[in-house]
């Protein structure tokens, strides 16, 4: 399951949600990036409900704690 973490200001929804939501759909979610530059641009995020995988050449920025 693929899903895009939005940059469009929207409503910002638990990971959880974004998860039971239709593949190829924009969400917005706000987590706690988990991991830094050690897999390359891949940045995964948790909120406490659920943990998300965000794979952009745009995530280089975001750091471990973020």
């Amino acid at each position: 399951m693929a899903l895009i973490a939005g940059s469009i200001q929207s409503q910002v929804i638990s990971i959880a949600e974004a998860r039971t939501k239709v593949l190829g759909t924009s969400v917005t979610v706000r987590g706690i990036v988990l991991n830094g530059d050690e897999i390359g641009t891949t940045r995964f995020l948790d909120d406490g409900t659920g943990g998300l995988g965000i794979f952009s050449t745009l995530n280089s920025q975001l750091k471990r704690g973020d």
